[in-house]
């Protein structure tokens, strides 16, 4: 399944993020929370996610104008081939490396030894975009993000929801406007993820994030109702909308 991502400036598609599924014959819809753990415990993650990276690569050529997100686990990225897999696949899909983003979970990417910031640079090197997800959701090292090659940071989406939580919008707005801050530094781009309602949108815009995701934007969908829903999409970029303004 692919998920867009919203440039928020003009609500256009700039993104899509792979996203594994699973429906079991009789244990029915198997979330990936269940299944991933087990997948990495056993190995099985790695042919696994050599397919996802296959399959992401292949789909985006149908979409010429959009960066491709694929998932990433610790797991995957400090093994020795994953250089090679990455590259088979870009080369066997003939997707440009810029168009590909290898998303990294916050606790993997800035807890991890130095194995970590030489196997990302190494990605960077061959122009793939690295972006760190579920960004806030532990206790945020925000001076390890300067030593790591990132293209992009995507906000995890309990700090979108506390954004419109009287209780919690204080503190969720300074790491918001902190991170923001340190991502433009390092011209790296933020995404909101978790946009749900009129006020998550608000409050995302309002805090100079770029780029945003979640129910509220678009759900998950298949290869052909992304191409259906990018052909409804304007030549060109469209005037911004009026605030509080939801895709569906």
């Amino acid at each position: 399944m692919f998920q867009p991502v919203y440039r928020l400036a003009d609500h256009r598609i700039v993104k899509a993020e792979a996203l594994l599924r699973w429906t079991h014959p009789t244990l029915g819809r198997v979330s990936p929370a269940e299944f991933i753990p087990v997948a990495e415990r056993s190995g099985l993650i790695t042919p696994i996610g050599t397919w996802v990276l296959n399959e992401a690569c292949r789909a985006a050529l149908a979409w010429p104008d959009l960066t491709i997100s694929v998932n990433v686990s610790a797991v995957q990225l400090l093994q020795f081939e994953f250089r090679s897999t990455v590259q088979a696949a870009l080369t066997g899909s003939g997707l440009p490396p810029a168009r590909l983003e290898l998303e990294l979970t916050e606790t993997a990417a800035l807890y991890e030894d130095a194995r970590t910031a030489r196997a990302l640079h190494e990605l960077r090197e061959m122009g793939v975009q690295i972006s760190i997800d579920d960004f806030g959701s532990g206790y945020s090292n925000l001076m390890r993000l300067r030593t790591l090659p990132i293209t992009g940071v995507k906000l995890d989406r309990s700090i979108t929801a506390d954004l419109t939580d009287p209780a919690a919008a204080q503190f969720a707005q300074a790491l918001t406007q902190a991170v923001t801050g340190i991502a433009r530094n390092l011209g790296a781009n933020v995404t909101a993820e978790g946009i749900e309602t009129p006020a998550h949108l608000n409050a995302v815009r309002a805090l100079r994030c770029q780029l945003g995701q979640g129910y509220g934007l678009a759900l998950p969908m298949g290869a052909a109702a992304l191409t259906d829903r990018l052909q409804q999409q304007p030549a060109q970029p469209a005037e911004t909308p009026q605030p509080g303004r939801l895709i569906h």
